[in-house]
């Protein structure tokens, strides 16, 4: 498993590593709704004044890495030199997780002129997956992003957050000072090529940000500037509510399923960490079922979160409790440890009984 740095970014200075999207998760969400679920609080951090908003996800952190990617044309084709060498664009931050950065970048969009941060995963390496760097093939250099079903052949609309902030405008005279300087913090975020220069998330930012009052939009029409609908595809958010009979969703990827499971086992919990540092002062014994211990913490620390026969939630539960306030948790981090002790050994001792 690749390692990874925990940071805060703004969200306009990722970019998307494919050039479509579809409307829905791999477990069948919409897009859109979960995009509703992400809230904007005041930054929480009275020492750290890069940002001005904390975007509060219905999922886990999007992991991102520094790449360079190829330069494409219109039709995908790779864009070659004199020399037929392959082209490569500028350094910048990708992501694998395209749906959710466009959740994140409308989010974001909407506090515009406002900076906002998020909290992401800075990758140190590619995943070990031998397709992780086929799937670079954005033809803008992620700026963009179609929304669309593999199946159709015009997009339903593109979303880019330029047009969204209309920071993207020639005229810079145009722009307000506000905007100017939300935009500098962008670009700042976006050359940044050493992540240790990034911010980093302390570990009580659950209870830091978990009683603040979410911010009223500074710029409502934001998501309806941003998408560039095509066809009969309506603007604005409810543009993709429809379900699509003729592309089912796949099973649910090994990563989300993962992801999920590390945000049940408590990370996201408002206690943020206490099951990671008491998982990691333990070491499960031979064919333990670990995952089915952080699982059934999980529910003990909160009934809300508990699935059908402990089955993980791909898209990271019911909006990630404690990142939006909604888990009303009072475990300390002792009681919360032991609870875990308690879950792990009830699963190794159904282990050994089978």
């Amino acid at each position: 498993m690749p390692l990874y740095e925990e940071k805060f970014l703004s969200p306009f200075a990722i970019r998307f590593s494919q050039a479509r999207i579809r409307p829905t998760f791999q477990d069948g969400r919409l897009v859109d709704r979960s995009m509703s679920q992400v809230e904007a609080v005041p930054w929480p951090l009275e020492d750290d004044g890069d940002y001005d908003v904390f975007l509060s996800a219905p999922f886990p952190p999007i992991e991102i890495i520094r790449w360079r990617p190829k330069i494409r044309e219109e039709d995908g084709r790779t864009c070659v030199d004199e020399d037929g060498r392959k082209m490569l664009g500028e350094a910048c931050w990708f992501t694998f997780d395209n749906r959710r950065l466009y959740c994140l970048q409308a989010a974001a969009s909407k506090q515009w002129p406002r900076r906002a941060g998020a909290i992401v995963h800075i990758m140190h390496d590619l995943p070990l997956s031998k397709s992780t760097p086929r799937k670079f093939r954005t033809t803008d250099l992620g700026c963009s992003v179609r929304i669309s079903w593999r199946h159709n052949v015009a997009p339903r609309a593109t979303w880019c957050w330029a047009e969204a902030t209309r920071s993207g405008a020639s005229d810079v005279a145009q722009q307000s000072e506000e905007g100017r300087i939300a935009s500098d913090a962008v670009h700042t975020d976006a050359s940044q090529e050493d992540w240790s220069e990034l911010s980093e998330v302390p570990y009580d930012i659950v209870q830091r940000s978990s009683h603040l009052t979410p911010l009223e939009p500074c710029n409502p029409q934001a998501l309806a500037q941003g998408i560039i609908a095509n066809g009969n595809a309506s603007q604005g958010s409810g543009a993709y509510e429809e379900e699509d009979e003729g592309d089912a969703a796949p099973p649910p990827r090994r990563r989300e399923a993962r992801e999920a499971q590390h945000w049940n086992s408590g990370y996201g919990s408002a206690a943020h960490g206490a099951a990671a540092a008491a998982a990691s002062s333990r070491r499960a014994a031979p064919g333990s079922n670990s995952g089915a211990a952080a699982a059934a913490a999980a529910n003990m620390a909160d009934p809300s979160l508990a699935w059908p026969n402990q089955q993980v939630n791909p898209m990271g539960l019911n909006g990630f409790n404690g990142f939006n306030g909604a888990s009303s948790n009072a475990l300390t981090v002792s009681a919360l440890a032991a609870q875990f002790a308690q879950a792990q050994a009830q699963a190794q001792a159904q282990a050994q009984a089978q």
